[in-house]
């Protein structure tokens, strides 16, 4: 990678947080309460982002007011420690998604600051 597509990264990168970070704000007692809810899906348990929205929903989270906070949601519990990436991509099952490859991730336990 050069230099310019360093920059063009790190732009696209921003840009996306900015977004991100925007649909966090308005949803920010919801983001609370999912990430407190995730707490109680098992450590150890692997799967999509669609995977572990289910899991919260069929814990009882109420959805989001609006359905693009899902994203910043997943940004939000890797960033905290509570789902880590595992290096695996799988095929996504919802119809909407059309089998697109999503990253998998592992419910964790923060760690300790």
């Amino acid at each position: 990678m050069d230099q310019m597509d360093l920059l063009e990264h790190a732009e696209a990168v921003a840009n996306r947080n900015a977004v991100l970070d925007e649909v966090a704000s308005s949803n920010a007692g919801w983001l609370q309460r999912a990430a407190e809810e995730m707490r109680r899906v098992p450590l150890g348990h692997r799967g999509l982002a669609e995977d572990f929205r289910k899991a919260l929903l069929d814990q009882g989270l109420a959805p989001p007011r609006s359905p693009n906070a899902w994203g910043p949601l997943t940004a939000y519990l890797v960033r905290e420690g509570m789902l880590k990436p595992t290096g695996e991509w799988k095929p996504m099952r919802s119809e909407r998604s059309n089998g697109r490859l999503s990253r998998e991730y592992v419910r964790s336990e923060p760690e300790a600051a």
